[in-house]
């Protein structure tokens, strides 16, 4: 098909009536160029023109109702209108042609691809008719030329064209490479005088108009029938007049479709084509199509094109939509006081007359704007940490729309506090607790993750949690660091950790004094244990270092509460540490023990309890687990293991019992509906019946008789219905005693205990009184 108005338009390809004759065609009768090739005529040419040829077009095609692979060559000189086969003969080998145009279009040329040819075929009247020009042997006695194409001058303006062509022996043994010039001056042999041509105007049959694209052009053009030459020199006349549009002039819009039988646009359906642009702003206009646009390029004007060209209507007032609201921080959250700029996007909906509020949950006031330009990027500082959710309401008279955001504003973590162990010994586990702090009262310093890293060369922790589980190996001091991790801030701190080789505890009791003590001087703590491990030696006169006092962390309303721990650094002095043990619990007991600190009221020790402390189980080597990650990863894979060893365990006993299946009843590889009986005669199965045989099983199905070949009684009993007598039998009563076997006999079972079964044959063994054989599978449960 061809478009003469960028493919608004379309229409099949005409075949002159010469052509039409020569094929013997009238109706249905069409021209089918081929454009495209496979790779195997991938070199023949497609359609051939060029500007200084007006009007001329060469292309292969073939001629009739169907597009076909027989292939000619067809040319057209009204600008693809309609085609003509240049000659008879056609490329049946399918090989294809070159095609060549000189002279302004004085003259045409071709030649077949790659054949065994001296001649090439040329025109001097645009293909009414061909000659054929001899190339001879190309000084190879009893050769030949193959040409493989033909070219000119660019332009294609001079009467001299070359041929590329390869030469051949008398054996068809390839030469060499040779160009022929080809020489039309002998041709072409007087130069066109003015007579020699006429006004040429492209015309679009189809409507009668000469108008093309909206414009009207007129070229000089030789006249087909004299055989002149125009020259090098020559230059083409041409006249271009603009055209008044007309509905040739227009295609259907963006959104619409040419009707069925008809050249008018209607909208497609699932298409909006009336929906106004984007920037369309309220209370102006826009240009609302009619289903029409202009072709591109057409260069027409004037006439009447109001059915044809859109209206200006004023831009409805759409309610926002497709809202998004982002910002500048990640999703974990901003540090108080941090600068936070939001964007907001609209993918719908009018922008200039709409009204935009920010509300930003924190207790500020809002912020309203007018138009979409204003509010697409705003600035908000929290200060004060928490969750809050920004919303942005949007309205304007058509309606409301709305758009959220979730921020999370989180206090720098500003301290950490390292709450470390104590009485701990080699080898055993013990927590170490840490805790994130800010001075923001109250804070959120949202999830903290916490490194500890415990001196003794084990690989550092990650723990999600604020505890984490540690065993040493050597009696030594350590020093245990600890950074925690919040999504804004990181903080570290450490503690020195004392690890002994034994230790024994005691929980004291104190005076009414401590209280006082407690509340009146800072640092009691470190103070309180420092005099209390100083007067226990001074009292058993043993040195401070066999001696840990530990004051708990102060809570309100709860008495002061202090471990004393008996120590033992190295071997050597784990034998006495029972002796000094008992030798501080009785200076306790006698009221030995007193406590002075700063010059307040002596403090003393009214009793002491021995007690366990640091009870985690026993550590083969020096390691930790987090109270989190760890954790979490060991409750997952436990119970995962355990899954996967069930499923192996009961693939590897489905296996087991299916073999022992198959080897005890070859019903699993018999079909039931088989026509010949299975049968066992009395004496083979006693004969035959070895352990292998019997098994102890509850056996489900259908049996018949098949070894009494009449009705006695006449009764079919079993029915079309497909049910049977049912008979239940105990195990002895199934082996000794079956029930009297009738002709055509059918039976439902359900057998407990052991039966026989043989191995090779698929039945029942009943003594005497006959043979009974499945039917139907039932369900076989061995125990």
């Amino acid at each position: 098909m061809i478009s003469f108005n960028k493919g608004g338009d379309w229409r099949l390809m005409e075949a002159t009536s010469k052509t039409k004759q020569a094929r013997k065609c009238s109706t249905d009768c069409h021209v089918h160029l081929h454009i495209w090739y496979p790779y195997s005529r991938s070199n023949d040419q497609g359609i051939f023109s060029s500007d200084n040829g007006v009007g001329i077009l060469l292309a292969h095609g073939n001629v009739g109702k169907y597009l076909s692979s027989e292939t000619s060559v067809l040319v057209s000189t009204d600008s693809g209108l309609t085609w003509t086969l240049s000659f008879a003969d056609t490329d049946k080998d399918g090989s294809g042609f070159s095609f060549l145009l000189g002279d302004h279009g004085s003259y045409l040329a071709l030649s077949e691809h790659y054949e065994k040819i001296s001649d090439i075929q040329y025109s001097c009247n645009e293909g009414s008719n061909w000659t054929d020009v001899t190339l001879g042997d190309g000084g190879a006695s009893g050769g030949f030329l193959v040409v493989n194409g033909m070219f000119t001058e660019p332009g294609e303006t001079t009467e001299y064209a070359f041929a590329f062509c390869s030469r051949y022996d008398s054996k068809s043994a390839f030469v060499n490479w040779a160009v022929v010039q080809l020489n039309f001056t002998s041709l072409l042999q007087r130069k066109c005088q003015p007579n020699d041509y006429y006004l040429y105007e492209p015309s679009y049959e189809a409507t009668g108009s000469k108008c093309l694209l909206g414009q009207r052009m007129t070229y000089e053009r030789r006249k087909s029938n004299e055989c002149c030459y125009n020259g090098v020199e020559y230059e083409r006349g041409k006249l271009v007049s603009l055209c008044t549009c007309t509905a040739e002039d227009f295609e259907c819009d963006y959104g619409y479709r040419k009707s069925f039988g008809s050249k008018t646009c209607v909208p497609i359906v699932g298409l909006n084509p009336w929906s106004p642009a984007e920037e369309c702003v309220a209370k102006s206009a826009y240009n609302k199509t009619k289903g029409y646009r202009k072709v591109a390029g057409d260069r027409c004007s004037g006439g009447n094109v109001s059915a044809w060209t859109s209206n200006e209507v004023p831009c409805p007032v759409v309610v926002p939509s497709g809202l998004d609201l982002d910002s500048d921080i990640a999703g974990a959250g901003a540090v108080v006081g941090q600068p936070i700029t939001f964007w907001l996007t609209q993918e719908n909906g009018v922008t200039k007359k709409t009204a935009y509020k920010f509300s930003f949950g924190d207790g500020s006031d809002p912020i309203e704007l007018t138009g979409f330009d204003l509010a697409a990027q705003q600035q908000h500082t929290f200060n004060e940490s928490g969750n809050f959710t920004v919303v942005v309401a949007v309205s304007n008279s058509a309606g409301k729309s709305a758009a959220s955001l979730k921020i999370k504003i989180l206090d720098p973590i500003d301290r950490v506090v390292v709450l470390p162990p104590h009485a701990v010994t080699v080898g055993v586990e013990v927590k170490f607790s840490a805790r994130a702090l800010a001075n923001a009262q109250p804070s959120y310093v949202g999830p903290v993750h916490f490194d500890w890293d415990f001196d003794d060369g084990s690989t550092p922790v990650l723990s999600p949690g604020r505890d984490v589980i540690h065993a040493f190996d050597y009696a030594r001091e350590y020093r245990v660091a600890v950074a925690a991790y919040s999504p804004v801030a990181t903080k570290a701190n450490h503690a020195h950790v004392r690890v002994f080789q034994t230790a024994k505890t005691l929980s004291l009791g104190f005076s009414a004094a401590a209280d006082v003590v407690r509340s009146s001087i800072d640092d009691l703590d470190l103070k309180l244990a420092a005099a209390l491990v100083d007067d226990v030696a001074g009292v058993t006169g043993f040195p401070k270092s066999r001696f840990e006092a530990f004051v708990f962390p102060r809570e309100a309303g709860a008495s002061l509460s202090v471990d004393l721990s008996v120590v033992a650094s190295s071997a050597d002095e784990k034998g006495s540490v029972d002796t000094l043990f008992d030798k501080v619990k009785s200076a306790i007991a006698a009221k030995q023990v007193v406590v002075s600190i700063e010059g307040s009221a002596p403090i003393l020790v009214t009793s002491s309890t021995e007690v366990t402390v640091n009870s985690g189980t026993t550590s083969g080597g020096g390691g930790s687990t987090s109270g989190g990650v760890n954790k979490l990863a060991v409750g997952l894979a436990v119970p995962a293991f355990l899954l996967i060893l069930v499923l192996v365990l009961a693939f590897y006993w489905y296996s087991r019992r299916y073999k022992q299946l198959r080897s005890a009843f070859t019903i699993l590889n018999h079909s039931p509906t088989d026509e010949t009986p299975l049968a066992l005669g009395a004496d083979e199965s006693d004969d035959d019946d070895d352990e292998a045989g019997r098994h102890a099983a509850t056996i489900s199905g259908r049996l018949q008789i098949h070894n009494v070949a009449a009705d006695e009684d006449g009764d079919d009993d079993d029915d079309d219905d497909g049910s049977c007598d049912l008979f239940s039998f105990s195990s002895a009563e199934f082996a000794s005693r079956p029930p009297p076997p009738r002709p055509g006999l059918c039976i439902d079972f359900a057998v407990a205990g052991v039966v026989s079964l043989t191995t090779t044959t698929f039945g029942f063994e009943f003594g005497d009184e006959g043979v009974f054989s499945f039917l139907r599978l039932g369900v076989f449960v061995f125990s």
